[in-house]
């Protein structure tokens, strides 16, 4: 393993930094004292490459001898990853929040390690949405309190529905929004300062786009392997288009003929406010 690392110049972590930083240069044989031991996805990498160079993969996949090939996982440290989030999974929810994070990483930096920095990315992304998503979860709490108490008080549920503190929460929103992304970026900044790979850097065994894009076929005209996109039809993306198209206008008819049924079986005002008939049974099916 240290010699094919060593001659692939894997890019593997230094054991000799006094930071929590994580710092790659190309392995050396000649020095492996001064390395951490491979994580997963370096072993994968040297492993791949070395049974690569005996068996063509690609030309086993493509002719039929063999469906897939892949490696296999190890359940033990699977089953570690899943303990240390079980553990952690409060905490690093709120350390996302009041941005004191880092103390509880401790599952992605093994997601990390086992399956790539992009996968670990992703969770680490899932993790900060669903965190500061408890934010807006209770302000709309309270906003539905308010309509649950002014529909007690009124018994209109039209009057209910639109409350003075809807604008309010639709404001409230908008900054939210605003300072969870800001806060994305300033968290991602510093997981990718961490993790070494500030300039996207990442393990090129995470760089699986074509596998998802393209279907591999074996060409024996030319003796070569050729690849088929895997994006629909031109004629079936133009159908899916127009679906579209059609529920976005089936949605603006839908609400304005909302509208019309409101001002025909809602509650009617004169012009001081008084209610002059209320709102019928229709009220509820609109609703």
């Amino acid at each position: 393993m240290n010699e094919k690392a060593d001659e692939l110049g894997i890019e593997t972590t230094l054991s000799f930094m006094h930071s929590d930083v994580f710092v790659k240069a190309p392995y050396s044989k000649d020095h492996p004292q001064a390395f951490n031991v491979f994580d997963a996805d370096e072993r994968q990498e040297a492993i791949e490459e070395y049974i690569g160079q005996e068996i063509d993969f690609d030309y086993f996949r493509t002719s039929g001898i063999i469906e897939q090939n892949y490696m296999l996982h190890k359940k033990d440290t699977v089953s570690l990853i899943v303990d240390s989030f079980d553990h952690y999974k409060w905490r690093l929810l709120r350390g996302m929040i009041t941005g004191n994070y880092m103390k509880y990483f401790e599952p992605i930096n093994m997601i990390k390690n086992y399956y790539g920095e992009k996968y670990a990315f992703e969770f680490a992304f899932l993790i900060h949405y669903a965190s500061w998503l408890l934010i807006p979860a209770f302000f709309g709490m309270l906003v539905v309190i308010e309509m649950i108490s002014s529909y007690l008080k009124t018994k209109s549920f039209s009057g209910a529905i639109d409350t003075s503190m809807n604008g309010v929460f639709g404001i409230f929103l908008s900054v939210w929004a605003t300072c969870f992304l800001e806060s994305w970026k300033r968290k991602q900044r510093n997981i990718q300062y961490y993790w070494n790979c500030g300039d996207n850097s990442f393990s090129p065994q995470d760089e699986r786009s074509d596998d998802f894009k393209f279907y591999f076929f074996y060409n024996e005209d030319t003796d070569s392997l050729e690849k088929i996109p895997k994006q629909p039809h031109y004629w079936r993306r133009k159908g899916r288009q127009f679906l579209s198209f059609c529920m976005i206008i089936l949605v603006v008819v839908t609400m304005t003929f909302y509208a019309q049924l409101k001002g025909i079986f809602g509650a009617k005002k004169d012009a001081n406010g008084n209610v002059t008939r209320k709102a019928g049974p229709y009220d509820w099916f609109i609703v």
